[in-house]
């Protein structure tokens, strides 16, 4: 993947607002932006996996502490779009989590599961007491101009 110049970069509490806004602000962008080739269906997924990683650091990296704060990035590139969310909560471990049994019928505990199944790429680093969770959409075909 090669950059392009610009990144939209956010700072946010961890709120229960916040998953809705990147989500807001990331739709608008793929809608705007030329050089975002993502169908509709691919940015509905793209959109779902980032509100279940935001809503992951929130509650469970920085417990709903309305007073901390988290970064999202938002990099365009040629052949896909990716958002990393950075986070100084408690280090966590995405290998660990397991998909409840279908039985069990619990509100919580997909989230995982959903990034991969939504995303082309979910990658977590922690380094310097940060953690950095990167998720990526390639574009599946052209579209606009290109098509």
């Amino acid at each position: 993947m090669s950059r392009e110049p610009s990144v939209v970069t956010l700072e946010l509490p961890a709120e229960g607002a916040a998953p809705a806004a990147v989500r807001g602000i990331l739709r608008a962008l793929a809608e705007s932006c030329p050089s975002i080739h993502l169908r509709d269906d691919d940015l509905l997924e793209m959109c779902g996996a980032v509100q279940e990683a935001v809503t992951n650091v929130i509650r469970h990296g920085l417990g709903s502490d309305e007073e901390r704060r988290f970064r999202v990035e938002l990099h365009r590139h040629v052949d896909a779009l990716e958002v990393v969310l950075l986070d100084d909560g408690p280090a966590y471990d995405l290998t660990t989590a397991r998909l409840p049994a279908p039985e069990e019928l619990l509100e919580g505990g997909y989230g995982v599961h959903i990034m991969h199944r939504w995303a082309d790429e979910v990658r977590l680093e922690r380094k310097d007491g940060v953690n950095r969770l990167r998720i990526v959409r390639r574009y599946r075909e052209p579209c606009g101009d290109d098509a």
